[in-house]
């Protein structure tokens, strides 16, 4: 089983790297169905999340989504829940719903407050920011941001950077500055 997964997670990496998220998708699902272990099962639950949200299949990415935070939940691994309440973020903004994923991403910034692990903290308030962004709120973003790229500029992570550098950006936009 562990070999049929790993093959199956490979396949799903090469697919979403041709552009076949359908087909990734469905290597990850392959995957899940027989994986044990609990965060790796979450893990690939957030993999084909990813996947179903670049074939702009949103609610099919919601529900993969879900279970991986479902499965997140149960273990004591704030990091991994992070990751998972961020790009829950990420899909309800990609799906046109930035007020739902505001809500989301505070109570996640909240809650992971508690913990403090920087690379989740910062993607989520990354996120958090573009949220603000797309829901009218460009001072928040801006605010927000600054806090997102604080962390992620100390940890070099730059993907988050660079997302949060243009939520910045496009919110002074709006501002007019």
């Amino acid at each position: 089983a562990i070999q049929a997964r790993l093959a199956l997670s490979g396949a799903s990496g090469r697919a979403a790297t041709l552009g076949a998220h359908d087909q990734a998708v469905a290597f990850l699902r392959q995957a899940i169905a027989i994986t044990a272990d609990a965060a790796e099962r979450a893990g690939l639950y957030l993999r084909a999340a990813s996947s179903a949200n670049a074939a702009a299949r949103h609610d099919l990415a919601q529900a993969l989504v879900l279970e991986g935070i479902a499965i997140a939940g149960t273990l004591a691994d704030p990091a991994l829940l992070g990751a998972a309440e961020a790009l829950l973020g990420e899909l309800l903004i990609d799906a046109g719903k930035p007020p739902e994923a505001v809500e989301v991403l505070e109570a996640a910034v909240a809650r992971l407050a508690e913990v403090s692990d920087d690379e989740a903290r910062a993607g989520l308030l990354g996120n958090l920011s573009r949220a603000y962004m797309r829901s009218g709120h460009p001072a928040r973003a801006i605010e927000t941001a600054d806090l997102a790229l604080a962390i992620a500029e100390r940890r070099h992570l730059d993907r988050i950077i660079a997302e949060t550098l243009n939520n910045k950006g496009s919110s002074l936009s709006y501002l007019g500055r």
